[in-house]
């Protein structure tokens, strides 16, 4: 009985996944994870809470052509599914500022050798190039926007961190 819902489940998603429709794949995995989205924000002195809108225009603002990095979640699907990601990734920020912690797999990069010249033949005519996960970029994102507004005058100002002494 179970193995009859796994296997027709499955045979949904491939065909979802045929027909391009990455906005019911996720859908899908939202109802079989059991996420639902939070009635209320919590109040009181939490720090830093992300609501669903900022996370949800911070997808929004994903370049849709840029490499996945080593989680394998590319840009254009963020970027597509803005509206259906932005609760769970919203929740998923705000237990990490929390906790003070995030997924290690967000901390990994990929170091992709990249030629600077059309027919390289040395190792000195290779740039490294860091793919990095897009989900940990949007939320250092949407943190540093948020120092912007509210953080000390030393963070809000942009030459703050150039023009130390010492």
């Amino acid at each position: 009985m179970i193995r009859k819902g796994k296997d027709c489940y499955r045979r949904k998603m491939e065909h979802q996944l045929q027909q391009n429709n990455i906005c019911g794949v996720w859908k899908g995995l939202k109802t079989i994870s059991g996420f639902k989205e939070p009635k209320s924000q919590p109040v009181g002195d939490q720090g830093l809470l992300l609501t669903s809108h900022q996370v949800r225009n911070a997808l929004k603002k994903n370049r849709a052509r840029k490499a996945a990095g080593p989680d394998g979640i590319s840009s254009r699907l963020l970027k597509s599914c803005a509206d259906q990601l932005c609760g769970i990734f919203g929740y998923t920020f705000n237990l990490s500022l929390k906790l003070g912690r995030v997924p290690q797999l967000w901390k990994t990069s990929c170091i992709i050798p990249v030629p600077k010249t059309p027919h390289p033949k040395e190792l000195n005519s290779y740039r490294p190039v860091a793919l990095t996960s897009h989900l940990m970029k949007m939320l250092e994102r949407l943190v540093l926007a948020h120092l912007h507004l509210h953080g000390p005058a030393a963070v809000r100002s942009p030459t703050s961190l150039t023009s130390r002494g010492g």
